[in-house]
């Protein structure tokens, strides 16, 4: 009797310790990299934004889609407008790697530099900000 609450005892300390490191892996903030990327439909302006860094973010677990992604968008959109480009579209493009990230915009550049039809411009981070949104629907500046 004696053995078995011995037994019961170090796996009750080894199931403590190792699920108090799985809280601490988890517990982790994940950080996402994301830059936007829009086209206007009238005069064929490319605009980039730099990768910025979301602290915080909030994915849906089964798809790894990043909540409120469209609101990104609609973001970036909406500081276009206000500067007078009514017809334009806008993309959010994310990833957990930096790396992966700035690949995948170096090769968009690319790619509208080989176009010639296309102008880019790059906004900088005075110019424009994405404001991260809560699970409540509120934003805040990141």
């Amino acid at each position: 009797m004696k053995f078995f609450r011995i037994v019961c005892t170090l796996l009750l300390l080894f199931g403590f310790i190792a699920s108090t490191d799985m809280s601490a892996k988890g517990g982790e903030e994940k950080k996402l990299y994301v830059f936007g990327y829009g086209l206007s439909l009238k005069d064929s302006t490319v605009f980039l934004t730099p990768i910025v860094e979301f602290p915080i973010v909030e994915q849906n677990k089964k798809t790894k889609f990043l909540d409120h992604q469209a609101e990104y968008a609609k973001q970036m959109e909406s500081f276009l407008h206000a500067q007078g480009i009514p017809f334009c579209t806008c993309v959010l493009f994310y990833d957990n790697r930096i790396e992966k990230l700035q690949k995948r915009l170096n090769k968009l550049r690319e790619h509208t530099i080989k176009e010639e039809k296309f102008s880019i411009q790059n906004l900088n981070a005075e110019q424009f900000s994405f404001s991260l949104m809560s699970s409540s629907n509120q934003s805040a500046q990141p």
